[in-house]
């Protein structure tokens, strides 16, 4: 976790606890304990808001109930849209929360509206999509860049799989989603993020292959399972789902899609890279060694 998200959780904390008694987490976390601060939270932070009173809970139960009502009209994808999806207002810089991966080992600060500058950031919640609070007839689609100069991002989403927990904090609870399937769409295809009758989910968005400028779209679908699941996570212990071969990513060769159509994994490319990197840095290590002993071995010459 880098020093900008873990200073944005703090100040996130610190705004919503209400001057309660903060719990073990969230002081360990405003010392700076790392360790902690990755730690899954509890699924109601001590001292976070009471949402039935909440102007803003209220005004986002609304645009939720209001979105689900129009069909999600003007929906679009989130390289296209500037868009903040509901009032700022009671949030600062449109910070609503962030997101908890633990089989990414990610944690992502969560921002509404999906401008260029809040996707330098970490994750957007897209406009004319639920807001994530919880409730049926709601899909929050969270878009994040795939690796990005400011941080890695979504850049690991393929290492996510059904059953895998996805935990998202925002300024009352923390919700708890578990992955229930994978796909890779064309970027028009607005039907296969739209909300599904009766259901609580968050659908995680971003470019596919890595370093493609957004041919296609990589999602991960996931339902929202409240029961039993922190102290599961916590222990270790795994309730993952089996679905069908045909859900699940493919070997690095390819993925399956769907529709049938198999695309290539970006695996391989992305390890590439960072081995190019690694390579590239001892490089620049051994040149300037070498630097110096020749200069060194110059001097005593002379």
């Amino acid at each position: 976790m880098n020093q900008q998200t873990k200073q944005y959780i703090r100040e996130f904390q610190e705004k919503y606890d209400k001057g309660k008694p903060a719990s073990k987490e969230k002081k360990a976390a405003a010392q700076g304990d790392c360790e902690q601060e990755n730690a899954i939270p509890d699924q109601e932070p001590s001292g976070f808001s009471s949402f039935r009173e909440d102007s803003l809970y209220q005004e986002i139960q609304a645009y939720n109930a209001g979105i689900y009502e129009s069909g999600q009209a003007g929906f679009r994808d989130a390289w296209s849209y500037q868009q903040s999806p509901v009032s700022l207002e009671g949030l600062e810089d449109g910070k609503y929360g962030y997101l908890q991966i633990p089989a990414m080992d990610l944690t992502l600060p969560i921002y509404i509206g999906a401008s260029d500058s809040n996707m330098a950031k970490g994750a957007v919640i897209l406009g004319q999509t639920s807001i994530p609070i919880g409730g049926k007839n709601t899909n929050s689609v969270i878009a994040g860049h795939r690796g990005w100069k400011t941080g890695d991002f979504f850049l690991d989403i393929e290492t996510l799989s059904p059953g895998d927990w996805v935990y998202l904090t925002n300024p009352w609870q923390t919700l708890s989603y578990q992955v229930e399937s994978i796909d890779i769409i064309l970027p028009d295809n607005i039907d296969a993020v739209k909300i599904q009758e009766g259901r609580d989910m968050i659908t995680l968005v971003t470019c596919h292959p890595y370093m493609s400028a957004g041919k296609y779209r990589y999602l991960v679908y996931c339902v929202r399972n409240e029961e039993g699941v922190m102290e599961n996570e916590k222990s270790g212990s795994s309730q993952k789902q089996n679905p069908d071969e045909g859900s699940l990513p493919g070997p690095e060769t390819g993925i399956t899609a769907s529709d049938g159509t198999v695309y290539e994994s970006s695996k391989n490319a992305i390890r590439q890279e960072d081995m190019l990197r690694k390579v590239s840095a001892l490089a620049m290590i051994l040149l300037v060694g070498f630097s110096f002993v020749y200069t060194k071995l110059r001097d005593r010459k002379k």
